[in-house]
């Protein structure tokens, strides 16, 4: 299987230039927007560390 990556961008704008400008992301604000989305769900920074 191959590696699956999603993004999702809530923008006023053309997300591609806003994107290609390279903003400070709100990582905090993305974690609630997940937790909000994904209730229960394990991402980002709480993902369990790969076994060695």
């Amino acid at each position: 299987m191959g590696a699956k990556t999603c993004l999702l961008a809530q923008v006023e704008g053309d997300a591609r230039q806003i994107l290609s400008a390279r903003p400070a992301l709100d990582e905090d604000a993305t974690a609630r927007l997940v937790a909000a989305l994904f209730p229960g769900a394990v991402f980002g920074r709480e993902r369990p560390a790969a076994p060695h």
